[in-house]
């Protein structure tokens, strides 16, 4: 899982996702954060977690990631920020990558969408999308 992106506010909870995600499916997770105090927070909650081996927390431009070794990217940026994150990842992108988008729907998506689930009122609702295209058009 890459947690790619999440507005500051919402970083340590989207980043707390991809730890859990570790933790209790022994998935990995990769996160990306631009906020120094965010990154060293995600840092230790790994730490406290025991984690290391399957949690790294970047402090660099989600745009910058290369994801074409993820399976499911985790998103929380506004509508135009989650298009345009995928547009300039959009090129390392593999078909049948998931991608999660809580809150914001991810524009220009509506052809790889899944569901929305808007049963947690307390997270808003999540937008699944499966890509299908390839690389390249991701980048359209």
């Amino acid at each position: 899982m890459r947690a790619l992106a999440c507005r500051p506010h919402k970083q340590l909870r989207c980043l707390c996702v991809q730890i859990v995600a570790a933790g209790k499916l022994g998935a990995r997770g990769v996160g990306y954060e631009l906020d120094r105090d965010l990154v060293e927070a995600a840092r230790k909650a790994v730490r406290e977690h025991k984690l290391e081996d399957r949690c790294l927390i970047h402090q660099a431009d989600a745009g910058t990631a290369d994801v074409s070794t993820a399976s499911i990217i985790a998103l929380y940026l506004s509508d135009k920020g989650n298009s345009d994150l995928l547009r300039r990842v959009g090129g390392t992108l593999r078909p049948g990558t998931r991608v999660v988008s809580n809150f914001f729907p991810v524009a220009g998506w509506d052809r790889f969408l899944l569901r929305t689930d808007t049963s947690d009122p307390t997270t808003g609702p999540i937008h699944l999308y499966r890509y299908a295209g390839t690389a390249s058009q991701a980048d359209r």
